[in-house]
């Protein structure tokens, strides 16, 4: 009997083994393949809220692509040491901004939110990317459950699949990449946004239209009536705001509605499209394309925000407070954009010199690579004298080969000789490059994980390495 009952007990203790095993090897697979992408290249505004401790946001911005390509927090961060964050995903509907608005709201108690109100125009996803981005990127909970809920309850498509989640993310085998496997150190530090300094060229400018009033619905009216009680109960103060777009009159005849709707419920509203004469904005410097606003854009917006806020509302400045490090972190990275963005159009030897050797330049290391060595004469003096700046000799440049400069300091890495062999280094747990010479302008003299960055038929190639990113982001050829 007590035989039976040894194995009985045996059998118990083996099964919760098997349990627990199990559980940790589906808990494992489903953090390779869950959704990690609320902005584009893995970045999640979503982790960014869960990687930040309690209480720390006072000023929170709600929206859609919209937001977090026109509001900084960086911005605000440097000028007034507000501690704000961007709560936005690609193409936000208003059933998400709601729940993400309470999903926030577990660990944090901001003073006040900004709701961008392009959610009264998107009731659905047209994009299977934003769908998944919106519904999926929340930890299962009940909010989560009832964000999938109340959209299903207005579109058409089998929920339970949001609920479940496996029958969508495991068809993610063949586009798994390095940050389904490591965590993208940028959801540790950002602060919501997305910075972006590129100019979308022609773009119609932004119309102005006389007031004219739409009529909201009721689903419309509705939503903005679950924000304005949320901030009743919740404590917030509510703010209601359309970023800029290259709307026509039927949107803007919306936006004059919303206009109503908060003057009647003491909301103040912020219709920047109204003012982008006031902010001058320029359709041709200032936008990434039609519906978003570039960097540049961007610091007009948030520079008027900043000045909104410290009228309206008395924040603590947080800046030297420790607990506070992802803001600095977060301005950072704009800073190293904002470099890595003026970097690409510095072209003469000397300039780049410089800028590598700057404070903001050590985030940066440059594989100099000196080929064709017969025919050096065609490598002019100047170019000679201006690559000597970056500490070799002169007969050195003459007789070609590849160095790394890093930290104002410069390392021989292999002489233009075949017999030398292989030279490999790990630039970090991502990427090692391997540096050869197997003639002139030959395929593989550089590589850099898989990538071939080799001279082909140009004297000078200098590859610039992000060590900060741990990417390779440009290459510049003399």
């Amino acid at each position: 009997m007590k035989l039976i009952k040894n194995q009985k007990l045996g059998n118990t203790v083996k099964f919760i083994a098997f349990i627990i095993l199990l559980t940790i090897i589906v808990l494992s697979v489903y953090n390779v393949l869950k959704w990690k992408d609320t902005t584009g290249d893995y970045c999640s505004s979503i982790e960014q809220l869960y990687n930040t401790d309690k209480d720390l946001i006072d000023v929170v911005f709600v929206g859609s692509s919209h937001v977090y390509c026109s509001v900084y927090p960086s911005i605000l961060w440097e000028k007034s040491g507000i501690a704000a964050f961007d709560m936005s995903v690609s193409g936000q509907d208003k059933y998400s901004a709601y729940h993400q608005i309470k999903e926030l709201l577990k660990t944090q108690s901001p003073k006040v939110i900004f709701v961008d109100i392009y959610g009264l125009f998107s009731d659905k996803h047209d994009s299977e990317g934003n769908l998944y981005r919106n519904l999926l990127s929340m930890k299962t909970s009940k909010n989560s459950i009832d964000l999938v809920n109340d959209y299903f309850e207005d579109n058409e498509g089998d929920k339970s699949n949001f609920f479940y989640r496996w029958p969508i993310i495991h068809t993610r085998y063949k586009e798994l990449s390095r940050y389904d496997f490591h965590n993208n150190k940028l959801n540790s530090i950002l602060r919501g946004e997305r910075i972006g300094f590129n100019t979308g060229g022609d773009i119609s400018p932004i119309l102005q239209f006389d007031f004219d009033p739409a009529e909201l619905s009721d689903k419309n009216i509705a939503w903005l009536n679950s924000l304005y009680d949320l901030s009743v109960k919740e404590g917030f103060k509510l703010v209601l705001m359309k970023t800029p777009i290259n709307g026509g009159p039927f949107f803007q005849s919306i936006m004059d509605a919303a206009s109503q709707y908060a003057d009647s419920k003491n909301i103040d509203f912020i219709d920047f499209n109204r003012m982008a004469d006031e902010l001058g904005l320029d359709m041709g410097s200032d936008f990434i394309d039609g519906n978003h606003v570039n960097a540049y854009g961007a610091a007009k917006v948030t520079g008027y925000l900043n000045d909104y806020i410290n009228t309206n509302f008395s924040l603590a400045d947080h800046r030297g407070d420790s607990r506070y490090h992802q803001w600095d972190e977060d301005l950072k990275y704009y800073n190293h954009e904002e470099f890595l963005n003026n970097l690409q159009y510095v072209n003469d030897l000397h300039d780049l010199h410089e800028a590598l050797s700057s404070e903001a330049g050590a985030d940066f290391s440059a594989i100099i690579s000196v080929e064709n060595t017969d025919s050096i004469i065609n490598l002019s003096h100047d170019t000679c004298e201006k690559l000597s700046e970056f500490g070799m000799a002169y007969s050195e440049i003459t007789e070609g080969g590849k160095w790394l400069y890093s930290n104002n300091s410069l390392t021989k890495l292999i002489d233009n000789d075949s017999s030398e062999g292989i030279r490999s280094i790990d630039l970090n747990e991502f990427d090692s490059m391997c540096v050869r010479f197997s003639g002139d302008g030959s395929v593989g003299n550089i590589l850099i994980g898989k990538d071939d960055y080799s001279n082909r038929d140009v004297y000078v190639n200098i590859v610039i390495y992000d060590n900060y990113l741990c990417e390779t982001v440009m290459q510049k050829k003399y």
